[in-house]
């Protein structure tokens, strides 16, 4: 199973459209969609991408969707995200 490592920038534009508790819509997810993967579905722990694609977020992007999600004060930053092959 080959794994594609990225490096996801979130900037502070991600940051302003993004919308808290919404695995669509969140800042990260926008990250995503603006670095050309397709579909992405953003949860507490993991990512998907489209139907075949998937990956642990860092520790550092967990805590930034807690903040987040909390309401609390976030900065951009970026982050190494490994997606692999999901079994069908």
């Amino acid at each position: 199973m080959k794994t594609t490592r990225r490096l996801i920038r979130l900037t502070r534009a991600d940051i302003e459209n993004g919308v808290g508790l919404d695995r669509y819509l969140c800042p990260i997810a926008c990250a995503l969609r603006r670095h050309g993967l397709s579909a992405p579905e953003v949860g507490e722990t993991y990512v998907t991408v489209g139907p075949h694609l998937g990956g642990t977020l860092s520790e550092r992007a967990k805590r930034f969707i807690q903040q987040f999600d909390d309401g609390r004060p976030v900065q951009p930053f970026s982050f190494y995200l490994a997606l692999k092959r999901r079994d069908q």
